[in-house]
């Protein structure tokens, strides 16, 4: 059976994308970076789930109508090796979020904000590095607008 995952990537005007690190104990990719999300429920919607995660993981809430969609990765989990359908939205931060601000709520670490670029040198999820052009590409044409 396939898991099915939303992922929404924060972006802040300076061009920054929050990425966060998942902890040791991590089911999957321990200590890889990535960004906000996790299961769609049952009857959900995909950007409903990368809306609700946000609030879950890291208590920021945000704005649906300002989501985008970027980018969809089929393919494997990190460390299991099941079958993974992951869609990958962007959104624009609340204004002035800062990572220290953030309260971590389902096992991330630390985060960061990484500028947009070539893949960050940091461990970074699978699926979120098969996706990170398409992520980028979504968030500058956000920001252009």
């Amino acid at each position: 059976m396939t898991t099915a995952a939303a992922c929404v990537a924060l972006y802040n005007t300076q061009g920054g994308v929050l990425l966060l690190q998942r902890n040791a104990n991590s089911y999957d990719g321990p200590g890889c970076w990535e960004v906000l999300g996790g299961l769609i429920d049952p009857g959900e919607e995909a950007l409903t789930a990368a809306v609700r995660e946000c609030w879950e993981e890291v208590e920021v809430r945000i704005d649906p109508a300002q989501v985008t969609f970027a980018a969809r990765f089929q393919g494997l989990t990190q460390t299991t090796k099941e079958p993974l359908d992951v869609q990958y939205f962007v959104a624009p931060a609340p204004v002035g979020l800062q990572p220290q601000d953030l309260v971590f709520n389902e096992g991330q670490q630390q985060a960061r904000w990484i500028p947009l670029g070539p893949a960050p040198a940091l461990p970074l999820l699978v699926s979120l590095s098969a996706v990170w052009d398409d992520v980028q590409a979504a968030v500058r044409q956000r920001l252009a607008v």
